[in-house]
């Protein structure tokens, strides 16, 4: 959910660099001291990169298995678990069927950038937002108001938008 979410959203929709050396890409030459810039956002809503790329589909990132669980855990028979999808290893078999969604490459997503210029923070980031995540709906169901359509501003980078009419309500504790 995470990962789609920086995908359709990212925090920074464009990023720029400026080439300290000539580099010869795909025959063409960039000289030194051209500014080039990445259009995340276009990137990561193009059709060559990420199929069905403007529907929100989680399953593009994990897939939902059954695993038989052993006895050291108190609890017997087949439990779900999600596990990361492999775009390199996934059997392309499946793909003449319509609802087939598949693997997201994960080298097309530039939310935290990439090369040796990423954000040093990325993976913490990542892993606070699942534990936070993850409380949330452990704990709590959110909706959004009925009708709402989320419009996205874009400034320096991409802003929230003026309203989020989200309605939190607490999940039955089951014993």
């Amino acid at each position: 959910v995470i990962l789609e979410t920086l995908r359709l959203h990212p925090p920074v929709y464009t990023n720029g660099r400026v080439f300290h050396k000539d580099v010869e890409l795909d025959g063409c030459t960039i000289p030194v001291g051209a500014s080039v810039y990445l259009p995340i956002a276009q990137i990561h809503t193009d059709e060559r990169n990420f199929a069905r790329p403007t529907e929100f589909l989680p399953e593009r990132w994990v897939a939902r298995i059954r695993k038989e669980d052993d006895s050291t855990t108190g609890s017997a028979g087949i439990l779900p678990r999600w596990v990361a999808r492999d775009y390199k290893t996934e059997p392309k078999f499946m793909e003449s069927d319509p609802s087939y969604i598949p693997p997201a490459n994960p080298q097309y997503l530039f939310s935290f950038s990439s090369g040796s210029r990423n954000c040093v923070g990325h993976r913490l980031a990542l892993q606070e937002s699942t534990i936070v995540f993850a409380c949330l709906v452990r704990d709590l169901t959110v909706n959004v108001r009925e009708g709402f359509v989320m419009r996205k501003r874009k400034k320096l980078a991409l802003a929230p938008p003026v309203e989020m009419p989200l309605i939190f309500r607490r999940r039955e504790k089951h014993v």
